[in-house]
């Protein structure tokens, strides 16, 4: 546990997870942030067989096992945690490193490295977390205010823009990628 004026963070050494981190009283996380390498496949993937293919990906964030968890003090504000996980169905390994300032503002590095040759390419590397529902509001600097990509960015201008989250749903009746924000 991790605590300081107005804020604490915990983790849990036998999963390697930040279980807990409130500041001034609320808290700021529901769950994660734990590695992922899914995404949900589009029409485009389930005609390559992409979720048959690719579906030893799905589990290998899951199925993690923490090899190494370490905690120091890394300066008079500052403390560093960093957690290796072994991703035995992809032969891989992964790295989440926190430094978490005496101001409660936390910095992750994640790693990864790929293990075997036999290991079909990866749909997405990230870290999948969930914030407490209170928070519905999102605030970002870059294209919007609508979803846009590559091939359709050039009616969305940089700048500062505000959504509700609800907003952002789709009701398509499979899942599908959507609400991406691209630059």
């Amino acid at each position: 546990k991790i605590e300081s004026t107005g804020f604490s963070i915990s983790f849990d050494k036998a999963t390697g997870m930040l279980t807990s981190w409130t500041s001034q009283g609320t808290a700021l996380l529901a769950k994660g942030p734990e590695p992922n390498f899914w995404r949900a496949p589009t029409d485009n993937d389930l005609g390559n067989r992409m979720p048959t293919r690719l579906a030893v990906w799905r589990i290998a964030g899951a199925n993690r096992t923490v090899e190494s968890f370490e905690a120091k003090q890394t300066g008079t504000a500052e403390v560093s945690i960093s957690v290796g996980y072994d991703l035995k169905d992809v032969q891989g390994k992964a790295t989440i490193a926190y430094r978490i300032l005496g101001t409660g503002d936390v910095l992750l590095d994640c790693r990864f490295t790929a293990g075997g040759r036999n290991i079909p390419e990866i749909p997405r590397v990230g870290l999948n977390f969930a914030v407490p529902k209170a928070f519905s509001r999102v605030q970002w600097f870059g294209r919007g205010p609508h979803e846009n990509y590559v091939d359709r960015k050039t009616g969305a201008f940089v700048g500062v823009y505000t959504a509700d989250v609800r907003d952002w749903l789709v009701p398509y009746v499979s899942i599908q990628e959507y609400d991406n924000l691209t630059d």
